[in-house]
């Protein structure tokens, strides 16, 4: 019984969409994981010339911008280019998103100038439901429903076995708050803007001016 209990929770946080006609893949891209999301996108575009790949910009933090660490959108890139996709059918949407909402609504934009685009969102299986409701609130259904969800397992579990590893019970728990959030909450505004070490400095220098 309990089993049946934690496999209908770990349900409820996913959902099942077809993909049927989709002429481009997003990836969404937080970090290499281990569910193969740019094996399924090289080879979906690799079953038809026409199809290409999405990467949505997002916020570059300071170590990105120094080069200490590789960008979001740079990492997606070399993923799939490195599974034998050419560079020319990977699209690039500009931006600085640094929140599902805000690269929800930069695709959005995006979508509004491609009519005849239809999307299949590649993902976490726990995030599948969550992004239907970021998708839907931020763009309205209409724009919201060329956008075709898939959710993949993750580290190997999904919502039928995630009690059984530790990761899988940090991952039910973390999809569950955020779901919670987007549900309550909606749109939040960020808590603290990024610390910039350079605004920092000249707010120093300028009180020290002012003090003099």
């Amino acid at each position: 019984m309990h089993r049946w209990l934690l496999a209908g929770a770990g349900g409820l946080l996913t959902t099942t969409e077809t993909a049927e006609n989709v002429t481009y893949v997003w990836s969404i891209e937080d970090e290499i994981r281990a569910d193969g999301r740019y094996d399924v996108a090289a080879e979906w575009l690799r079953e038809s010339p026409g199809r290409r790949a999405l990467l949505v910009g997002q916020h570059l933090y300071p170590p990105m911008r120094i080069g200490v660490e590789t960008s979001f959108q740079d990492r997606a890139r070399c993923a799939l280019v490195e599974r034998g996709i050419d560079e020319v059918s990977i699209e690039l949407i500009p931006g600085d998103a640094m929140t599902d909402w805000q690269q929800a609504e930069l695709l959005g934009r995006w979508l509004r100038q491609h009519p005849d685009a239809e999307v299949m969102v590649l993902c976490d299986r726990f995030a599948t439901r969550y992004l239907r409701r970021v998708f839907n609130a931020k763009l309205g259904h209409a724009l919201a429903a060329r956008l075709r969800i898939r959710g993949l397992p993750g580290d190997g579990f999904d919502e039928a076995n995630w009690w059984r590893s530790r990761h899988g019970v940090k991952e039910f728990m973390g999809a569950w708050l955020r779901l919670a959030h987007a549900v309550c909450l909606g749109e939040a505004e960020l808590a603290d803007a990024l610390w910039d070490p350079d605004a920092y400095e000249r707010e120093l220098l300028s009180s020290s001016c002012h003090g003099k």
